[in-house]
């Protein structure tokens, strides 16, 4: 039998729990947060100050992040005495940042540029769903926390293998946007395959001629016989595309990876 002292106690903690306020859902779960009481109403008159700082890299990163929320009426233009303050200060882990959002207004200071800018994907996700195509409206709620964070790991890495199915250059971006927005800071690109030769070599012109089509996929693994689909694939990147990537990632402060096998897993080489 539980004692009235004990139901109580149960009671008690019961109420405070459910008084208490529930901390954002971030990914990655920041290495400290504590979700405050309000928010702050991210409207037409918000404006953005960098302090006195006048780091092109700074404004040039918040201006990307900031541009489809402009799009969608939020002017965000920039003023001395702005309720989002962003700036860079030096302080704590590489990539490190800390956020805090009251009802008065935005901090935020990364202790590098990649830090304001992993700060930056976090108040995204502080946003309601549908924020950057205007879907949620020009005028948003921001619930009050306290974010100090830092990465746990210096390597966070994620691969796409275009050598067996090949993705655009705009389905790439898709993916180093997604990356971008839950921190991964390394893109392990696999160039070349068995099944296909995906990037440009002046010298060698038959590896996209020839080595970056094939005239069907291997359906299943059986060999004996082997079954195709009957579809041709293929395609491969040029230097100019390669460059435009590799410049979108560093954007990003993502670090491409490339893949390029030799002389193992070469067939399409060899073909």
């Amino acid at each position: 039998m539980i004692g009235a002292r004990r139901v109580f106690a149960i009671g008690a903690a019961l109420s405070l729990a459910a008084c208490a306020p529930e901390e954002p859902s971030i990914v990655p779960l920041p290495a400290q947060m504590e979700a405050g009481g309000g928010a702050f109403a991210l409207d037409a008159n918000v404006s953005v100050s960098f302090g006195d700082s006048d780091d092109a890299e700074l404004r040039g990163l918040f201006d990307r992040w900031a541009e489809p929320y402009r799009a969608n009426g939020l002017p965000l233009g920039e003023d001395t005495a702005g309720t989002l303050l962003v700036g860079v200060d030096g302080v704590g882990a590489p990539e490190g940042y800390r956020l805090d959002v009251s009802p008065d207004g935005i901090a935020l200071m990364g202790a590098d540029h990649a830090g304001v800018f992993y700060g930056l994907q976090t108040l995204s996700q502080l946003l309601p769903p549908g924020a950057e195509a205007g879907a949620a409206g020009s005028s948003f709620e921001v619930s009050a926390v306290s974010i100090d964070d830092a990465p746990r790991f210096r390597y966070r890495g994620m691969h796409l293998d275009v050598a067996r199915h090949f993705y655009g250059p705009e389905e790439v971006k898709r993916y180093l946007d997604l990356l971008a927005s839950y921190k991964i800071n390394h893109f392990h690109w696999h160039l070349t395959e068995d099944q296909g030769w995906r990037i440009q070599i002046d010298a060698y012109p038959l590896l996209t001629e020839i080595s970056a089509f094939r005239d069907e996929t291997h359906v299943g693994h059986g060999r004996d016989p082997v079954v195709g689909d009957g579809v041709p694939h293929g395609g491969f990147y040029t230097k100019d595309e390669i460059r435009d990537i590799v410049a979108y990632a560093t954007e990003r402060y993502i670090t491409v990876v490339p893949e390029i096998e030799m002389p193992g897993h070469a067939q399409a080489a060899l073909a």
